[in-house]
């Protein structure tokens, strides 16, 4: 409306020939579905101008969530990732995917964060060292319905403090 309402309409006709219409304001259903959009844009934003790989899975190890920094790690597209498993898409070395698995698991059943340095081997080329955050995600009722992860590549890092250590001794 020109009053920066919102309105549904439903007409119908009835069996005598006459018509019912329904006319109900949805101002406030439409600002709500605008914000969640506007945050929804917000937090995609964030996560895929992050140089860190993030990550959302289920507890069966499906992702829910990527951003693109770990699509590109793994080679993949977010849709060839979301709604798989690590198993599914196959680009981590058999050793890293196990390790993957069970940081999952302790986090699932510890039900706390866990912080870990760990050697990415992706099949025997580019083995690369990150650091990685994980932590449960709850529902209303307090279980843990997934995981999240955080990954930085530190592999420069590491080098350098091993070089420097060397010169120093």
């Amino acid at each position: 409306t020109p009053e920066g309402r919102y309105t549904l309409a439903e007409d119908s006709k009835t069996s005598d020939g006459g018509t019912v219409s329904i006319r109900i304001d949805a101002t406030e259903l439409k600002q709500t579905e605008l914000k969640v959009r506007e945050s929804e844009a917000l937090f995609r934003a964030f996560i895929d101008n992050s140089p860190a790989r993030i990550t959302l899975v289920d507890t069966a190890g499906r992702f829910l969530l990527v951003n693109k920094a770990y699509a590109k790690f793994a080679n993949r597209t977010e849709e060839e990732i979301v709604g798989s498993s690590n198993r599914e898409i196959a680009w981590l070395a058999t050793e890293s995917l196990a390790e993957n698995e069970q940081n999952d698991r302790d986090v699932i059943e510890q039900k706390k964060t866990i912080q870990v340095e760990r050697i990415i081997n992706r099949g025997g080329k580019n083995e690369t060292v990150w650091e990685v955050a994980k932590f449960p995600i709850f529902n209303e009722s307090g279980e843990v319905t997934g995981v999240g992860g955080f990954g930085t590549n530190v592999t420069d890092r590491n080098t350098s403090e091993k070089l420097l250590s060397l010169s120093e001794n």
